[in-house]
């Protein structure tokens, strides 16, 4: 058997049984079960289900950061035509789409379960949350540099660190996605992300025009949100 197929089998086994199982109930039998082979092959890929995870993370962050990399350059690019044509480009529509692009990659269910769940792992037991908290910095760092990158060139000004924008928007799109997932018609992941990134963008008065402040706008999807969970 290929090596880099069986690898790649066991990844995508780790996802479908953790976020069917949870982290605490998948084993490595039912997980090599799932793959189509044996703990003995399990083991001469990955020390312990720990390693697994953490090359799962490496792989699923590769992908999403990419897919985020592309989304956004595409962005800038059509913004740039757009702009070479005349037509004005609207920081709240700018900053809206580079939410867009980061939110979508992150809002995958199973993704969602499976990283929830070892999160909760490395929590409780910081002796094997190391190595996954380095990467997940190493991450954090990826996608900073994405996300700057495109907001310089999509001229927009910050009103917090680049860094400190995308830690509190993927911190706060987490906790949307989970609500979202519990209960999907109460809350909008969308309007939510969009709200949190214009809120550490753009200014009260935009150059497109004066617009309810950040806490107006929490305070009616708020309410609208409230008044869905009733009905």
């Amino acid at each position: 058997m290929d090596e880099s197929s069986l690898h790649e089998r066991l990844l995508e086994s780790a996802v479908a049984t953790v976020a069917e199982l949870g982290w605490r109930d998948a084993a490595v039998e039912p997980l090599c079960a799932r793959a189509g082979t044996t703990p003995a092959a399990f083991y001469a890929e990955f020390a312990t289900l720990d390693d697994l995870f953490v090359a799962l993370y490496r792989r699923e962050a590769r992908d999403r950061v990419a897919a985020i990399d592309r989304s956004l350059r595409r962005l800038v690019s059509r913004r740039g035509r757009q702009a070479g044509a005349g037509v004005p480009v609207e920081p709240a529509s700018a900053v809206a789409a580079v939410a867009d692009a980061v939110g979508a990659e992150l809002s995958d269910r199973r993704w969602w379960l499976v990283s929830t769940e070892y999160m909760l792992r490395a929590v409780r037991h910081p002796d094997v949350g190391g190595e996954y908290l380095r990467v997940r910095r190493e991450v954090h760092e990826q996608v900073v540099d994405v996300v700057g990158r495109a907001v310089a060139d999509l001229g927009l000004v910050l009103q917090v660190e680049v860094d400190r924008l995308v830690g509190l928007g993927i911190v706060l799109h987490r906790g949307v996605v989970g609500q979202s997932l519990l209960d999907p018609g109460a809350t909008s992941a969308t309007d939510l992300d969009r709200l949190v990134w214009e809120a550490l963008v753009l200014p009260a008065a935009a150059a497109d025009g004066p617009r309810p402040t950040w806490a107006q706008r929490v305070g009616v999807e708020v309410a609208n949100a409230s008044t869905n969970a009733r009905s």
